[in-house]
């Protein structure tokens, strides 16, 4: 019985890392020098006091904006049921995230606090980033902050804001990113 037990253990902790796997990156986006290795991420996102478990983080870099003068990187952080496979999301119709359309003066994701803001400043994120769930439209934030550090590999990103039905959306996450890529054409 002793044996049994232990191998259950054993088994959950190598089925909890590789849930959490940090693949080669398919387009080969090495900009913020991050290694493909594994490691535990974890995060949680409160949509009006419900909690859902985060677990996945895309960066994709969008491109220069000759119109904003920056840069604009997406930020995606999703529950186990979605991804993003470099131009679309899927699995939004059976998991809940977030999707932030940050601007930067450069192609690099940087560590600092990035207010909501309606016109596309430099370190701030726009209207045009929401928070998602099952059978339901995108709810755009109207209001917001997300606070990002970076420590090796390891990002841990926290925020929280408003979306237009009201709704007070939370969230925080910590580990590595999943997968990231550069749609800069």
């Amino acid at each position: 019985m002793q044996k049994k037990g232990i191998f259950i253990i054993v088994a959950f902790v190598i089925a909890a890392l590789a849930a959490c796997e940090n693949p080669v990156n398919s387009n080969n986006v090495n900009e913020s020098g991050l290694d493909s290795g594994s490691a535990i991420c974890s995060g949680t996102l409160t949509i009006d006091g419900t909690d859902y478990e985060l677990s996945k983080f895309y960066i994709d870099h969008v491109g220069y904006s000759n119109w904003n003068d920056n840069y604009e990187i997406d930020l995606r952080i999703f529950t186990e049921e979605v991804s993003f496979d470099g131009n679309t999301n899927s699995g939004t119709n059976n998991g809940y995230g977030v999707y932030f359309d940050m601007f930067y003066s450069d192609n690099n994701v940087t560590a600092g606090s990035y207010p909501y803001n309606e016109d596309e400043n430099d370190n701030t994120f726009s209207s045009w980033s929401y928070a998602f769930g099952p059978d339901s439209y995108p709810w755009e934030f109207r209001s917001g902050t997300i606070d990002i550090t970076v420590s090796g590999d390891t990002f841990s990103i926290t925020g929280s804001g408003t979306v237009e039905n009201g709704d007070t959306v939370q969230f925080d996450y910590e580990g590595p990113v999943t997968e990231e890529f550069s749609t800069d054409s």
